[in-house]
């Protein structure tokens, strides 16, 4: 499998060159993980699939940078990365942190996100966040008015204005 590494806001990224017009997917691994915690997924992802893992700041490849850490700033990191290779839609799997972070890049409708599959994550909205409108029309609720309404585990492709 031909890859190549290339490194942009303090991220490493790992891209599969198989199909390189294929749909994007981003793998984003959980904390003190990297991405070769992938390394089984991508060998059956790889004949349709243009892969593309980041490790986050401080993981792997990647150095911690001079700004603190923070979930958004794993994001904005996503981001750059998806800018630097100029993505103009894309997938994210990710696990735990990652998962945190892929859920954040959903949650904004000016991110060209296709599809998420959160692992293992968890992240509540403060009540007033914009963003929970968009995911009210994802989300499968029991009914109630509370805001930890619970969900069943699903791949979300999030509507596009």
């Amino acid at each position: 499998m031909a890859s190549t590494w290339t490194s942009t806001a303090h991220a490493s990224t790992w891209r599969n060159r198989a199909i390189p017009d294929g749909p994007a997917l981003l793998f984003l691994p959980g904390g003190f993980d990297q991405i070769e915690t992938w390394n089984l997924l991508t060998p059956g992802l790889a004949a349709t699939h243009r892969l593309i893992g980041i490790d986050s700041r401080g993981h792997g490849r990647s150095t911690l940078g001079p700004q603190p850490l923070s979930y958004r700033r794993l994001e904005e990191d996503v981001k750059a990365v998806v800018r630097h290779l100029g993505l103009t839609h894309y997938g994210v799997i990710g696990h735990s942190d990652g998962g945190i972070v892929a859920l954040r890049l959903a949650a904004d409708p000016t991110n060209p996100v296709t599809h998420i599959i959160p692992i293992g994550a968890q992240w509540e909205l403060p009540p007033d966040d914009p963003a929970r409108e968009e995911l009210a029309q994802a989300t499968p609720t029991s009914g109630g008015s509370s805001s930890r309404e619970p969900a069943r585990p699903m791949a979300w492709a999030p509507t596009r204005r």
